[in-house]
């Protein structure tokens, strides 16, 4: 009996913990999920004082900037990057690791030095129009 009376004391409380513990929880997926864009993509920390940009490409009425690195050169690469990485950083580097290839160095949509702002579906037109360009 005395155990019975033991455990329903301490259900409550129990009860109590598990809620708020879910609501916790649920309020902090909330957050997440509305929050989610500024979360994944992160321009602000691309944009620092920039190099002067050596070319541009006409994507969807929007320029788009960029850094030509070893210009004339056979066999381009075009290199976009990763999420929040300022590619002008890279413009030395792609200058001896590639010496005998044209590099395109071409912030996303909304980095560095380009205006608009960064989507899914607006990655893979641009990217066609930067490998024609």
């Amino acid at each position: 009996m005395k155990r019975f009376i033991l455990l329903r004391a301490l259900a409550r409380p129990a009860l109590v913990l598990l809620l708020l513990l879910a609501l916790c929880y649920g309020g902090i997926v909330a957050y997440l999920y509305s929050h989610q864009r500024q979360l994944i993509y992160l321009p602000q920390y691309t944009r620092q004082p920039m190099i002067e940009t050596n070319f541009s490409v006409d994507v969807d009425g929007l320029s788009l900037k960029g850094w030509v690195v070893n210009a004339g050169k056979r066999d381009a690469l075009i290199y976009f990057g990763g999420n929040g990485e300022a590619v002008q950083r890279n413009v030395d580097d792609f200058r001896q690791w590639v010496p005998d290839r044209s590099s395109y160095l071409v912030p996303y949509r909304g980095y560095g030095p380009n205006a608009g702002s960064p989507r899914r579906m607006r990655c893979s037109p641009m990217r066609c129009a930067c490998s024609t360009a």
